[in-house]
């Protein structure tokens, strides 16, 4: 009978075998020119065969950096995570000479990740066409949203790349573009055009600035005020503000007698963002300027001259034009458009992350799951929001590299940690053969 038992365990062996996890890389993927692990890195041991230590609790993870000695986890010390996203290293485990990636694959450089980005349409510090086209496809299915939406300011508090009061990001459209102060980036005429044909809650765009790309709301249409001066800036201090007034009064005696506005400014004017104008500030709206400015433009007669002073020193004036339009105002939502984001977006697991960006299909995958990682002290973080993963480069002494993939944000973050004690993951990539 025990003869019988040890020939059928003997026969049983190599099956038990066949569904035992390997160590190492199991699946692998071509994207571009490289070949990248499918999955995060899930060894226990060193390529020698030495066991990296397993550090579950808190105490053990920071006993582990304060000894500058490896280790590894589980995120949330669940294993079932540990299938699903693979291990977290710390840097000691990344840096051991004895080698974390399996035989004849490697961590990352950062030229790795680079040459990665670049396949998927993007560089490192350029925008690329591909860019520039996920943000027009992105805008596009905002602006659908947008213009369902009945709570315009928690629709911009939520979908606004920058923080801004609602109350303050309202914006009157200039009437054209020889306007000096309108919106913080101007817009095309073509743009204008659009949203002056626009019905109040309709949304136009995408529209594009110098580096963002934004859609417009029309919330309302009011009468504005708009006027054209020419100016003279004389700049003062405290202790010579009299003898600077005096100045300005005696330039201004002047040009009445000789009319001769453009001449005092090319002679005297230290504003040099409107001396090449002749001092002209074109179409600007009532509110715009600082308020002795404001209020001399748009309650004096055209033609009036006169000085006002302010923080900037004692400006000469003359009202040159003066009347007012119905004018379209919007509510921008703006995107700032970042290098490499057709990237980001495909290095995702499109299956995996809850706020996953408007992205376009491609087969080769990266497939990077949020996996989070463990800090420092031992806390677990990010774990739906968040792929953190080391790199094989070090930048500074005990500062490794590493890339970052987090929800919502639609960029590859590239830098370098200095908590030597942190727990990121591991995406290998086949060395050249």
């Amino acid at each position: 009978m025990n003869v019988v038992r040890s020939l059928f365990f003997i026969l049983l062996v190599p099956f038990l075998i066949a569904f035992v996890p390997k160590q190492g890389v199991s699946q692998s993927i071509k994207i571009g020119k490289q070949i990248w692990a499918e999955k995060n890195l899930a060894v226990s041991v060193f390529k020698n065969g030495d066991t990296i230590p397993h550090a579950p609790t808190k105490e053990a993870w920071v006993e582990a950096s304060i000894n500058k000695q490896p280790a590894w986890c589980y995120y949330d010390n669940d294993p079932q995570n540990g299938a699903k996203l693979g291990k977290l290293y710390n840097f000691y485990a990344v840096n051991d000479s004895r080698g974390l990636a399996p035989e004849g694959w490697s961590l990352p450089t950062i030229n790795d990740i680079k040459e990665l980005m670049s396949f998927y349409g993007g560089k490192d510090g350029e925008l690329q066409d591909t860019d520039r086209k996920y943000y027009h496809k992105t805008l596009n299915q905002l602006k659908r949203k947008f213009r369902r939406s009945k709570n315009d300011s928690l629709f911009f508090s939520e979908h606004n790349y920058e923080s801004h009061d609602i109350k303050e990001i309202r914006t009157i459209i200039p009437s054209d573009q020889e306007m000096i102060v309108s919106i913080t980036d101007k817009i095309s005429n073509a743009n204008i055009n659009e949203i002056e044909q626009a019905k109040v809650g309709d949304v136009v765009g995408p529209i594009y600035f110098h580096d963002k790309i934004g859609i417009a709301k029309i919330t309302d249409i009011k009468t504005v005020e708009f006027a054209t001066v020419r100016h003279i800036l004389l700049s003062n201090t405290s202790d010579n503000k009299s003898k600077t007034q005096a100045k300005a009064d005696s330039i201004v005696e002047v040009i009445k007698a000789q009319d001769n506005f453009e001449e005092m400014v090319r002679l005297f004017s230290e504003d040099p963002g409107s001396i090449e104008r002749g001092g002209v500030y074109k179409d600007f709206m009532r509110g715009v300027m600082v308020p002795n400015f404001n209020d001399f433009s748009f309650d004096k007669p055209e033609g009036s001259i006169g000085t006002v002073s302010s923080a900037f020193g004692i400006h000469i004036i003359e009202v040159l034009n003066q009347y007012k339009e119905e004018r379209p105002e919007v509510i921008f939502i703006k995107k700032e458009m970042r290098a490499g984001s057709s990237a980001a977006t495909r290095m995702k697991d499109k299956k995996q992350w809850i706020l996953y960006p408007i992205h376009g299909v491609t087969k080769n995958s990266f497939k990077a799951p949020p996996a989070g990682y463990r800090s420092g002290v031992g806390e677990f973080i990010g774990k739906d929001s968040q792929a953190v993963f080391w790199l094989n480069t070090i930048l500074e002494e005990n500062k490794l590299a590493y890339i970052g993939l987090i929800s919502g944000v639609d960029n590859v973050i590239i830098n370098a940690i200095d908590q030597p004690a942190g727990g990121l993951s591991i995406r290998c990539i086949k060395l050249n053969d």
